[in-house]
This record gives C-alpha cells, sequence and structure tokens, in this order.
C-alpha cells in the first residue's frame, strides 16, 4: 500500500476553505475506496490526529493565545480561507433569581425525568404482551415490549503508553 501524504499536503496549503476541507475528505476516503490506503490503518490515523486536535483546541493556553492574537490583528482576521474572531456567549443563571415559581417548575421537571428513566426501566425489563388495570381508572391497558434496535459503531482505543 502506498504512503498517503495528502493530509500533510492539505495542512501545509495555504487554501484551508470548507471546499478544500471537503476535496482532502473525498480524496482519502478515494484511496481507501481503491485500495491504495489499507482502511483500518487510515481509520485510526485520522481517529488519532482528531483527538490530538480535540485536545488542541479545548487548551486552555491555546484559546488565550488565539483571542490575544485576534484582538491585535483586528475583527475577522483571515489565515488561509478561514477567519478568526471573538464572538460571546451569554448564559443565565435562571435559578439564581429566587422565583419561587420556576424552582418550583424546575423541582418537577426533575421529577418527571427521574420517573420517565424508571417507566424505561420498566419497560425495558418486559419480554412479552402484558395485560394491566389502571387502579385509579380501572382501564385495561395491553403493554408491549419496546422495540429494540442494535446498531454497531466503530471503538478505537489507544495505548496510554
Amino acid at each position: 500500500m502506498e504512503s498517503n501524504n495528502s493530509l500533510v499536503a492539505f495542512v501545509s496549503s495555504a487554501n484551508l476553505t470548507k471546499e478544500a476541507q471537503c476535496n482532502l475528505a473525498e480524496s482519502l476516503v478515494a484511496q481507501v475506496k481503491d485500495g491504495k490506503v489499507d482502511a483500518v490503518t487510515a481509520f485510526v490515523q485520522i481517529k488519532a490526529i482528531a483527538e490530538v486536535c480535540d485536545q488542541f483546541m479545548k487548551n486552555p493556553a491555546i484559546s488565550e493565545a488565539v483571542k490575544s492574537a485576534a484582538l491585535v490583528r483586528g475583527k475577522d482576521a483571515g489565515f488561509g480561507g478561514a477567519k478568526v474572531g471573538i464572538s460571546s456567549t451569554t448564559r443565565y443563571d435562571f435559578e439564581s433569581s429566587g422565583v419561587p415559581r420556576y424552582l418550583e417548575l424546575i423541582k418537577q421537571k426533575d421529577i418527571i425525568a427521574n420517573q420517565i428513566k424508571s417507566r424505561e426501566m420498566y419497560l425495558k425489563a418486559i419480554t412479552d404482551d402484558q395485560t394491566v388495570i389502571d387502579r385509579e381508572t380501572g382501564t385495561v391497558i395491553k403493554i408491549v415490549p419496546p422495540v429494540k434496535t442494535v446498531s454497531q459503531s466503530l471503538k478505537v482505543t489507544f495505548d496510554k503508553a
């Protein structure tokens, strides 16, 4: 199998637009589909790169350095088909308002969420149709087991050393 230099060429490229990203992804997929690159090898390598990128992007020192540089360069500083700017996010701590009605609604929401979770656990345990009588109304209710779907996904675990 040939080595794949497409990713290296992309990262060192001055063109990092959405279109270039899409083209690179298509190129990498094509190389796997054409048998030029081993599918498992490529998947594990890209997964590793994604995890490195995630760690890099979440690092507070990087965030602060980029914010500082963006402030110096001005609004929406451009680099290779991308713009870097600073945006603001507003969040509200409604519980701090101390409004009794709001706090009561939150408590009810939590109670209902717990009741739903409990009911779902009960339903998961059902293996056959059941007929039950509602004690409050006397209504006969047929309960069928929930439809269960199983899906598969790929899991990659990296060695720690």
